[in-house]
């Protein structure tokens, strides 16, 4: 039998068809985003454990790191009278609350709140929420004259032992605050007299009361000490 003829491939000139075969697919690439996302409960999450229904989930305050501040604001402040002609108790309290939040000042001593026990409860009652107000008022005449406080604000610093001493009353008081281990703080607030001719004797008076309290040298004294370098320095003169 004779064999029958092979049939020839067809002619391929280009070749190409032979590479096409030899190519292997090309690999696949995940889409791009995230099509099939995880149920929600099945994310990583940012708590120790998943999310439980009615738990609550809410992220740590971060007013509590700043609680824990060690540096803080102190200022003073002379307000010249819990009112003006035009300006109430409570509207100037309110003004002075917002000084506190906007300058972020922990403790401010006032001089010349000129409050009596009625007028400081009144304060207390409208503003205790944020701040401790702390005053001591002049025996004599609290609504006209002298009269020192301090305040401390709250949202800034967690007191963990607050302690004060009227050396002299209306005039000079002494705030012994403790806020964190290790950072305690006495300061002294002094409404100094007008009087020049006062002065020695008055802050005589105060070192006498600091040593019969057995009271240690304050860190810090900020006052209004009525004291100027001239008499053109003064006003009203």
């Amino acid at each position: 039998m004779i064999p029958a003829p092979s049939r020839a491939a067809p002619a391929n000139n280009h070749g190409w068809m032979h590479r096409r075969n030899r190519m292997q697919p090309p690999p696949m690439h995940p889409p791009r985003g995230n099509v099939n996302p995880l149920p929600r409960q099945a994310r990583p999450s940012e708590y120790p454990h998943p999310p439980i229904p009615g738990e609550n989930n809410a992220r740590p305050d971060t007013r509590v790191k700043q609680l824990k501040k060690a540096n803080i604001n102190i200022a003073t402040l002379n307000i010249n009278g819990a009112t003006s002609r035009d300006v109430p108790l409570l509207s100037k309290w309110s003004e002075i609350s917002s000084t506190l939040y906007e300058h972020k000042i922990a403790i401010l001593a006032i001089q010349e709140t000129h409050m009596n026990q009625q007028m400081t409860d009144q304060v207390r009652e409208c503003f205790s929420r944020n701040l401790n107000i702390i005053v001591s008022e002049d025996p004599t005449s609290p609504t006209s004259k002298a009269g020192v406080a301090f305040v401390i604000n709250k949202a800034l610093i967690k007191p963990l032992k607050v302690t004060t001493h009227e050396l002299v009353l209306g005039r000079a008081l002494l705030l012994k605050i403790k806020w964190l281990e290790g950072c305690e703080m006495s300061i002294l607030n002094i409404y100094a007299p007008v009087n020049r001719a006062a002065q020695p004797q008055f802050w005589q008076t105060i070192e006498n009361e600091r040593r019969r309290q057995s009271i240690a040298r304050p860190h810090l004294v900020i006052s209004d000490f009525n004291i100027t370098k001239e008499a053109i320095d003064r006003a009203p003169p």
